[in-house]
């Protein structure tokens, strides 16, 4: 996808969403998706949505956590040529 501010007023689509207390917001970067294993499948959305389906009411870091094992679970000892970051909250109220 496009760099988030490399191109200078570019219209991105604006979303409101209200949370509730309890839920989770879970900000990742591609290098999570796009990561390889040894047969050269990528992590992909799904595996992401499923890890952390997982954990659904565990706190914010127990899903980082969660996300992170799964995907070096995943890859094994497959060379990765992206770092990856990932940001969660649980909303409280």
């Amino acid at each position: 996808g496009l760099l988030l501010g490399i191109v200078p007023q570019t219209p991105f689509p604006l979303t409101e969403v209200q949370l509730k207390p309890g839920d989770a917001l879970v900000l990742y970067t591609d290098g999570i998706t796009e990561a390889k294993g040894l047969r050269q499948a990528m992590f992909d959305f799904q595996r992401t949505k499923k890890a952390l389906n997982r954990r659904k009411q565990s706190d914010a870091q127990s899903l980082v956590q969660a996300l992170e094992t799964a995907v070096e679970e995943f890859v094994g000892q497959a060379p990765q040529m992206d770092d990856y970051t990932i940001f969660a909250l649980r909303y409280l109220g």
